[in-house]
């Protein structure tokens, strides 16, 4: 019989063994009862979410197609919404969704920040944290695969069966890597709802189906990683209590202090400008800019030169196009980059100390996974700058095709006292939010997916050398 059949035969000896067991079958359906449990509430969140959202998602589309008659400056101010739904995969890791925003009011000279998160309008209660079937994975899954498997060597040696199966002639590395499997099995069983939910997803959206493979991976990665350390704590303690001690504090370490921790150190080694602090910088900035709606400003005196030039005419009176609409156009444009200058540098020291933070992966397997979840279900800080980013190519383009109308369409003359057709509101570019495609996330991906496959094959490693001096320490 060849080593991979004996470790075969082990893996499926142990699992029997372990499904046996009424501690472990207690656990295995605590564990899935808990994973039924979050899958119903992110189905319940998630259809909650969407509704309201969709509410008033119609009723901005609603209140934009039914707009009168009016002057295409009105229509700037009068504004637009812009709502980022959640996609299906959000339901099984909401990652960071829970604290930020999901909509954003789009109007000129200003780029709003998203409101309306969940946080804000729970009343304060998912700012403790919410129940996902990720966070059943990457917390409470492990803790019950440790607590069902803590005795598989340790107990093993206190009883003397260990010295006979390896005088019997089984390898120690054999005996490891069999046991791993049958614990990483025991894992997958519980976590069966959640792969259930990713193949209907993947099945019914072909999409995202790259996507769901990978935060399927991501979970069967992390129950790998739990078994691999409950083998490895047990393989190494002298009594199943020691290995229940040494596996706990380990457990307790990793979930819950180090990604805190790390969290923290970020944050501190990289200060973000506050929300205040970006307003101030912005007003500074726009103040050296001028005011588009003063067509006679000094701010704007060397581009009146230079529509001047470009029509052959010698005053604004004589232009083919109103100046005022050209000025509001020209402001836009520097007002936008102003503001994205002063956004931008907030938004690049949030996702430093992400990046900071996750470079941690390396030393905390807790974190890799985690970046790794959150990056294939699309609910990181990466996909939602890329919401904002969106909603604000859309604001952009919206009201620059307005300021084209009052260029083009409004006469210089009696400005304000004129209105265009509400047909007109029809043409106005309004796009639609997207989820990027996985291959723009590429790069992100790399930085989590190596450290998670360095800690698989670190521990397979380990596991294999301790196989080798087994046999002295049975």
């Amino acid at each position: 019989m060849s080593a991979l059949h004996r470790t075969a035969s082990i893996a499926g000896n142990e699992l029997r063994r372990l499904l046996r067991e009424r501690l472990a079958r207690t656990l295995g359906l605590l564990g899935a009862s808990l994973m039924l449990l979050a899958l119903g509430l992110g189905l319940v969140r998630e259809g909650q979410t969407a509704d309201r959202q969709s509410d008033y998602a119609a009723r901005a589309d609603r209140d934009w197609n039914t707009q009168p008659d009016r002057h295409p400056h009105r229509v700037v101010h009068a504004g637009d919404f812009v709502f980022k739904t959640p996609g299906p995969l959000a339901r099984l890791d909401w990652g960071i969704e829970s604290q930020v925003g999901r909509s954003v009011f789009l109007e000129g000279h200003r780029q709003n920040t998203a409101n309306f998160s969940d946080a804000a309008l729970s009343g304060g209660l998912l700012r403790l944290g919410d129940l996902s079937p990720s966070l059943v994975v990457q917390q409470w899954l492990p803790l019950l695969v440790l607590l069902a498997g803590a005795a598989s060597l340790a107990g093993e040696r206190q009883s003397g069966v260990l010295a006979t199966s390896l005088i019997g002639g089984a390898r120690g590395a054999e005996l490891l890597f069999g046991k791993a499997a049958a614990l990483w099995a025991f894992g997958l069983l519980m976590a069966v709802p959640a792969f259930l939910a990713l193949l209907w997803t993947a099945a019914t959206q072909p999409a995202l189906a790259a996507r769901a493979a990978g935060l399927g991976a991501s979970f069967a990665a992390v129950l790998g990683l739990a078994a691999i350390g409950t083998v490895f704590v047990s393989s190494l303690a002298r009594s199943v209590l020691g290995a229940l001690l040494a596996g706990v504090v380990a457990w307790f370490a990793l979930v819950a202090v180090a990604p805190r921790a790390v969290a923290s150190w970020a944050e501190l080694s990289v200060p973000a400008p506050t929300q205040a602090e970006v307003e101030q910088r912005i007003a500074m900035a726009l103040a050296k800019i001028g005011d588009a709606h003063d067509p006679n400003s000094a701010h704007f005196a060397a581009f009146r030169q230079r529509v001047l030039d470009e029509y052959g005419v010698s005053r604004v009176e004589d232009l083919p196009v109103n100046f005022g609409g050209l000025v509001m156009l020209e402001g836009e444009r520097l007002t936008t980059a102003a503001i994205a200058a002063e956004v931008d540098r907030q938004r690049d020291a949030w996702q430093a100390q992400v990046d900071r933070a996750s470079a941690f992966g390396w030393i905390v397997p807790t974190l890799a996974i985690r970046s790794l979840s959150q990056a294939f279900a699309g609910t990181d800080l990466a996909h939602h700058r890329d919401f904002l980013d969106q909603a604000e190519r859309r604001r952009f383009a919206t009201v620059q095709a307005l300021n084209q109308l009052h260029a083009t369409r409004i006469a210089a003359l009696n400005d304000r006292d004129q209105k265009l057709d509400a047909s007109q509101w029809d043409d106005i570019p309004r796009a639609d939010i997207a989820l990027p495609s996985l291959r723009s996330t590429a790069p992100s991906l790399a930085a989590t997916v190596v450290p998670v496959g360095a800690w698989l094959l670190l521990g397979l490693v380990a596991l294999g050398w301790l196989g080798r001096g087994l046999e002295r320490r049975a």
